[in-house]
């Protein structure tokens, strides 16, 4: 244990390193005036009259409060001193570590050439940092932060400020890194241990003093003497500053030094920069210190930038290699809000709110409007959305601003007035501020849509993101793509966690912006299975809530109108949401009856519209959709979903649908029936015209294969039941809508529209037999007449065709090149 007598040279030697930092003239230790060696002596300029005073320094560390005994023994020796030579010295300090008596004070201050401080007093007589101290506790009562600040955590579920607390009051001198990304009040964190420290100074004068440096603040600043020396100068007045005792102060462990924001030091820094910037700091770092350093993880863009920045080491062949000038600081890794947590947060913020609006408002609010919103905020659901404070402050300013509750917002309202409000937070640093908010959202929706769409990830690396998605976002006053890319991830929504890798805030973000992406691209043919692809329930919901679905659909219909191939069928179901009744033949009309607009007219009558409307809405506009469309495709589409809706819904006139269908089937093509029958041996294989009707030939061959009694004739053997199944089986199956296998048709499955090139002309084969006259009715028998001999001819014609082709074993596809050079042509070729 250290003697009375060493620890008052201990403080002598403190003393003396505090006055030469303060620069006064010829200071020395252990000088001797005369009759007495005195334990630091100094000279200083006269405040009142010209030339220099001589302060001769006494230091008494004596564990106890200086009394009657101990300042008699300073009195004896100084007074007989001065008495012999009273021009040895003009002052005596007396400075201890502990007060005085409250008598020995009176006596003392009853001579004019003795003073005492304790050695914190001492220290402000030097370097007075009291208004900086009352600024840092009123900064903590600004917009009543005080009133509704909640303690955080760590990852740990360890109280922060107690870590932190006793951390200070430790030997450990080894600094702290406070990580978590944006919103999750490391500011407020940093405002509050800065105001806490605050108070004990101003009030007991003793303990360390806090020194809060916003590093966004001074992002222009070099070095650490001028980013200090501005701070403290120009920012702050603080009496008595200069730099060197500042920093003498800080080696003393006078200080708790909490630098805030170090991802906001310096628009576009490249790493170079920012390692500099760090090693700057780094010079604060000594044995008595304390530093706190606060900032987001993502301003580092791998593992490797973080332990070269915050632990001072690089990896060459496995083995760490030191940096000259780094450090290694202790990660502390902040946590969320907690349910208790946000109930707690959302109480005491209205609360102090609604006194606030009290006051300069003569709004009257309901009495139970704290507990109504708590028990809402609290709910389980928005604990994603509102664990961060920032979020959570943000839903109670809304809570409070409405009667509503809060869950009749749409999600998509939400996270728009969150990330909107999150970029312009943002804009406001002056880091951030030389790229815009549009920019910025920019980007992340083309980096949220570019991973979403490559494996559907929420996570990635930096150097995964294509060039092309920030190049363009700046202007040329930064320079390097390594500065471009950090600055638009760091003042984004975006952060970094274990590994190199960069998530989003949560998932939901992403799928936010990925709708957003959605909602505001323009879209060309190689866009269109991505889309598909891309749409999950939750982007779908977000793209309905925005109100803006109208819009998708008349940007991706005419594009889709014109695709070949398979679809994700989430696509067309959402498409099908925005369909209105009113307006279906307009939309038939409009795009001459495309297959894929006639699957989203089908999506909607069949998932969104009320039961017993559906039946007749289904079949009339897929008969109508049937008759004016020219192509094959189309058709083809109309008779599949009128099967499928057959067997969906078992219409009272089921055995009416599949034998329309089975009909259309032949009469489009009866020509090649008739072919077929006069070219072709039984059982022999037959081609046919590739350029019309293939798939309609194919359709006839495989739905009626086993149904058609060869003996007893078409007519009489007919098996609606197992017609209207096999059609359902095997059309949908082969040709458009595949694996679809119920009602409310799950997202892994596809629509498959394939083959020949749309048609736009359209003939119309409607027949106006209506009109109340003798020739309409002549007309009208006569059509009859006309088609009951079509009617007996085809009968023929599929008897003979099934007679010799029930089963075909072959059905080939030909075409023929014309000797011209004009463009090839498909032609019919008949094979025996």
């Amino acid at each position: 244990m250290a003697s009375n007598t060493e620890k008052g040279n201990a403080l002598r030697d403190i003393v003396f390193r505090l006055a030469k930092a303060a620069q006064k003239q010829n200071c020395e230790i252990e000088k001797n005036l005369g009759a007495k060696n005195v334990d630091v002596y100094y000279e200083e300029k006269s405040p009142i009259k010209k030339g220099v005073l001589k302060i001769a320094i006494e230091c008494k560390d004596l564990g106890h409060t200086l009394n009657k005994t101990d300042f008699g023994e300073i009195w004896n020796d100084y007074s007989s001193a001065k008495s012999s030579d009273p021009s040895a010295f003009d002052y005596l300090i007396i400075i201890t570590t502990n007060s005085v008596t409250a008598p020995i004070q009176e006596r003392i201050n009853g001579i004019a050439w003795i003073e005492h401080y304790t050695i914190d007093e001492y220290r402000s007589s030097l370097m007075d940092f009291s208004d900086y101290l009352y600024g840092l506790e009123a900064e903590f009562k600004q917009e009543g932060l005080d009133q509704y600040y909640i303690q955080p955590k760590d990852i740990s579920n360890n109280d922060l400020e107690q870590e932190i607390d006793n951390w200070i009051s430790s030997q450990n001198a080894k600094p702290k890194a406070i990580l978590a990304g944006y919103g999750m009040g490391k500011s407020s964190f940093a405002k509050r241990i800065a105001s806490k420290y605050a108070n004990h100074q101003i009030r007991n004068s003793s303990g360390r003093i806090p020194i809060l440096i916003k590093l966004g603040d001074i992002s222009k600043e070099q070095g650490l003497e001028g980013l200090i020396c501005k701070y403290f100068s120009s920012d702050y007045t603080v009496s008595g500053f200069n730099y060197p005792l500042f920093m003498e102060f800080n080696r003393l462990g006078c200080f708790i030094i909490l630098l805030d924001g170090f991802d906001e030091m310096k628009h576009a820094m490249d790493f170079s920069d920012f390692q500099k910037n760090i090693k700057e700091f780094n010079k604060l770092v000594e044995k008595e210190s304390k530093v706190l350093l606060f900032g987001r993880p993502n301003a580092f863009m791998s593992d490797d930038e973080k332990n070269s920045v915050l632990h001072g080491y690089r990896k060459i062949d496995d083995k760490e290699i030191k940096y000259a000038g780094m450090v290694d600081y202790d990660e502390i890794k902040m946590a969320g809000f907690t349910i208790s947590q946000i109930s707690e947060f959302v109480k005491r913020f209205l609360a102090y709110e609604i006194e606030k609006q009290k006051s300069i408002s003569d709004r009257n609010l309901p009495d139970n409007l704290i507990e109504q919103r708590v028990n809402e905020l609290s709910n389980p659901d928005l604990e994603e959305l509102i664990s961060r404070p920032v979020h959570a402050q943000m839903l109670s300013y809304i809570a409070l601003s409405t009667e509503d509750p809060i869950v009749s917002y749409t999600r998509f309202g939400l996270y728009q007035h969150f990330i909107d409000t999150f970029f312009e937070r943002e804009s406001e640093k002056n880091a951030r501020s030389k790229i815009s908010k549009s920019k910025r959202k920019e980007f992340i929706r083309n980096v949220a849509w570019y991973f979403w769409i490559n494996g559907g990830r929420n996570y990635f690396h930096t150097g995964e993101i294509p060039e092309k998605l920030y190049k363009n976002h700046v202007d040329d006053s930064i320079a390097g793509n390594d500065a471009i890319l950090r600055e638009l991830v760091i003042g984004n929504v975006i952060e970094r966690k274990d590994g190199d890798r960069l998530f989003f805030a949560h998932r939901s973000f992403q799928e936010y912006l990925v709708s957003e992406y959605i909602l505001f691209k323009d879209y060309i043919h190689s866009d269109i299975p991505e889309i598909a692809t891309a749409i999950n329930t939750e982007i779908s919901t977000f793209i309905e809530e925005s109100r803006q679905l109208k819009k998708v659909s008349e940007n991706i219909l005419p594009t889709l109108c014109s695709f070949k191939g398979a679809l994700h069928i989430n696509l067309l179901e959402l498409l099908s949401k925005s369909i209105e009744e009113e307006n279906i033949t307009e939309l038939l009309n409009h795009y001459d009856y495309n297959p894929w607009v006639i699957s989203i007219i089908f999506l909607s009558t069949f998932n969104m519209r009320e039961h017993e409307k559906l039946k007749s809405i289904t079949i009339e506009i897929l008969t109508q959709s049937y008759f004016n469309s020219d192509d094959d495709i189309s058709k083809v589409a109309c008779l599949i979903l009128l099967a499928i809706a057959n067997k969906r819904n078992k219409f009272n006139d089921s055995n009416r649908i599949p034998k329309f269908i089975l009909s259309r089937i032949i009469e489009e093509n009866i020509t090649y029936l008739d072919k077929i029958n006069k070219s072709t041996q039984r059982n022999s294989s037959f081609a046919i015209d590739g350029r019309n009707n293939t798939l309609f030939m194919k359709v006839l061959c495989d739905c009626t294969k086993g149904i058609i009694n060869e003996k007893a004739g078409f007519s009489i053997c007919l098996d609606l039941q197992s017609l209207a199944n096999t059609i359902d089986e095997v059309l949908y199956t082969s040709f458009s809508i595949e694996g679809i296998p119920d009602y409310n048709f799950p997202r892994d499955n596809f629509f498959r529209i394939d083959g020949l090139k749309f048609t736009i002309n359209k003939k119309l084969r409607n027949f106006d037999i209506s009109k109340n006259d003798e020739k309409s009715r002549q007309e009208y028998r006569l059509l009859k007449e006309e088609q009951a001999k079509k009617q007996a001819n085809y009968k023929e014609i599929v008897k003979k065709f099934y007679n010799k082709h029930q089963d075909p074993k072959k059905m080939v596809t030909v075409t023929k090149k014309d000797n011209t050079k004009v463009k090839s042509k498909k032609t019919l070729t008949l094979k025996n």
